[in-house]
């Protein structure tokens, strides 16, 4: 179990959709849960079926996080930019601290300056991979008018 975040790292790095170390990653973790717990005898004390439904919950988070780094990084590959355009503060943003916006329908993590509370119009002025740099539209408007 200790590791299983080897073959996790080296799957990040590499490009290819359907890699076997993905597939050893949740394996190794799976077998490391179950094998976590022993009694003197070195047999596992665990429930199987709670183990097997921790480790396809375990394996569900593992496949989003990895296709969405895959998507955030095709994203810069492609040239797609998100910069100059507009959405909706869905979580409220705290000054330097992260809140999320949608943005032409897809779920963004986001952070800003200034304090931008929920169901607010924000532009994108930077991207950061997942994370987006934004601005409330009122504020940009004020600047151009100084």
């Amino acid at each position: 179990m200790a590791l299983s975040p080897l073959p996790y790292f080296i799957v990040m790095r590499q490009e290819r959709l359907h890699n076997p170390l993905f597939l050893f990653t949740i394996l190794m973790l799976t077998m490391g849960s179950l094998f976590l717990f022993v009694d003197e005898d070195n047999t596992p004390i665990v429930n199987y079926g709670l183990a097997a439904i921790a480790s396809m919950f375990g394996s569900t988070y593992i496949w989003l996080t990895v296709q969405r780094q895959r998507t955030a990084r095709r994203g810069v590959l492609i040239g797609d930019s998100l910069v100059g355009l507009t959405g909706e503060v869905w979580v409220a943003i705290e000054p330097f601290s992260n809140g999320s916006v949608r943005i032409e329908g897809e779920l963004w993590r986001a952070r800003s300056e200034e304090n931008i509370p929920a169901g607010s119009t924000v532009r994108v002025i930077r991207e950061d991979g997942i994370t987006v740099t934004v601005m409330k539209v009122e504020a940009i408007s004020k600047e151009r008018h100084k």
